[in-house]
């Protein structure tokens, strides 16, 4: 389903969410050199409130330690995406973490 999702990711008119998108696709897709690229394009133009959405691209391309960096950022920053920690897909790799467990704490989740 490679196609139909890049198509779903294409089609966001925000640039910032389609390469989010993106980012994540071309991970799971094998495409890492893509996603590579994409999540320095979301490096370059992150603003505060944007910290948990990298932390969901990190996560999802294995890149465990970058994820939680980004989390602490996210509660830090007090970024309202925080609040989905619980129930965005993104992150279940990072479950199993003992970091898991003291983020979610610190949110009372």
């Amino acid at each position: 389903m490679e196609a139909e999702a890049l198509d779903q990711g294409m089609s966001e008119p925000d640039n910032f969410w389609r390469t989010w998108a993106l980012a994540i696709i071309a991970s799971r897709t094998g495409h890492s050199e893509r996603s590579d690229r994409l999540f320095e394009e979301l490096e370059q133009f992150y603003v505060a409130g944007d910290a948990f959405q990298l932390a969901e691209v990190c996560a999802a391309r294995g890149q465990t330690n970058e994820a939680f960096r980004w989390l602490d950022q996210a509660l830090e920053e007090r970024d309202p995406g925080i609040t989905h920690a619980r129930v965005s897909t993104h992150l279940r790799s990072l479950y199993d973490d003992p970091r898991w467990d003291t983020l979610t704490g610190k949110l009372g989740l």
